[in-house]
């Protein structure tokens, strides 16, 4: 049986005679272990990769879906009310005479049922076949894809590999829709938290300005908006790789454990680690703001990046603000009213802008 000829069955698109030919072969009992043998046939062919499961879900879903139908029709006896039951194929066979017996007891036959679930899960392959890159040379269109937010967003999506992304507010994040076969590379402007899954033979690379993190299959968090001076790269599970490479062509590297942070200054060539604390860096992602001894620039900044306002002042605070306290959930208006307790400001709220005047 020609797997094009199944695709075709499938597919609803396969004339009279074609839906005959594999009724016909499905009834036979050595149709399992043929199909058997065109299923190792059609692996060795197909090159997929390990990530690719959210591509193949949507067909997997599809598959139970079929199969599901097809088990109920059996297990209702269906062939006796065909009429009531619209044909899988335009031009099914007759509904009169020896071929409409001979229709029905292949419906039932035991061979059928266990080659049809072995059919549908060849489907898959097929279906993979002509969407996946193989050795026998088809190759999916690759184009440039962006995922960005605005000032009091967040947004969490996945990559074709499975990796999943947190993307921050403000933030920008640069991918191809199919990675290649060596290496998975995107680009941050901004701040997203990584779970990369692993793949051993394709790292996973996030460029930052000049810093490369690159990792197998882990989670981490960067931080690396275009105006800080500096770029936070911190560490929650597996290892990574941090490359900072300076004008010069020289480059420093390091490699960070879980618990563990660089903070990569631009004007300087030196790269070092150190431990950081996980609600401070991470607990964007589970919507917590955390403040831990943040001055009033600090404040003001995650603030108006937390909610997408802008805040305006008569004039910059002489006191200096050392300001801890967290907040999951929290209205600005709430957070505006627990600053006010240890610093002495009016606050005015009108939609997008926020007045403060000390």
């Amino acid at each position: 049986m020609e797997l094009k000829t199944l695709k075709k069955y499938f597919d609803n698109k396969c004339s009279s005679e074609e839906a005959k030919q594999v009724l016909r072969w499905l009834e036979r009992p050595d149709a399992v272990v043929d199909l058997e043998g065109e299923l190792k046939n059609v692996w060795k062919n197909i090159d997929v990769k390990t990530g690719d499961y959210l591509k193949w879900s949507g067909n997997l879903e599809k598959i139970h879906e079929r199969i599901e139908m097809e088990e109920l029709y059996v297990s209702l006896d269906l062939g006796k009310k065909r009429s009531k039951v619209k044909p899988r194929v335009k031009d099914r066979p007759s509904k009169t005479g020896n071929e409409l017996r001979q229709y029905s007891r292949k419906r039932k036959n035991k061979y059928f049922i266990s080659g049809l679930l072995a059919s549908v899960i060849l489907t898959v392959f097929i279906i993979s076949y002509f969407q996946y890159p193989s050795k026998v040379g088809h190759t999916p269109a690759i184009e440039q894809m962006e995922k960005s937010t605005e000032p009091g967003q967040k947004l969490s999506f996945h990559l074709e590999d499975g990796t999943k992304i947190t993307l921050n507010a403000d933030s920008k994040l640069i991918y191809s829709s199919n990675f290649g076969d060596n290496e998975r590379k995107v680009e941050l402007e901004g701040e997203a938290f990584f779970e990369v899954t692993k793949d051993t033979a394709r790292p996973f690379r996030v460029i930052t300005e000049s810093v490369i993190t690159t990792a197998l299959g882990t989670s981490f968090n960067i931080n690396a908006f275009p105006l800080k001076d500096n770029i936070e790269i911190a560490l929650v599970t597996g290892k990574v790789s941090v490359v900072r490479t300076m004008q010069s062509g020289k480059s420093n590297s390091l490699l960070l454990s879980p618990g563990e942070m660089t903070i990569v200054w631009k004007s300087d060539h030196i790269i070092d680690k150190s431990l950081f604390n996980f609600d401070q860096k991470i607990s964007w992602k589970d919507g917590l703001i955390y403040f831990k001894d943040a001055d009033y620039h600090e404040i003001v900044n995650k603030l108006e990046s937390w909610y997408g306002i802008e805040i305006q002042t008569n004039t910059i605070p002489v006191k200096e603000w050392k300001f801890s306290g967290q907040f999951e959930d929290e209205t600005l208006e709430n957070i505006l009213i627990a600053l006010q307790f240890g610093h002495e400001f009016e606050y005015e709220i009108k939609g997008k802008i926020v007045k403060l005047n000390f």
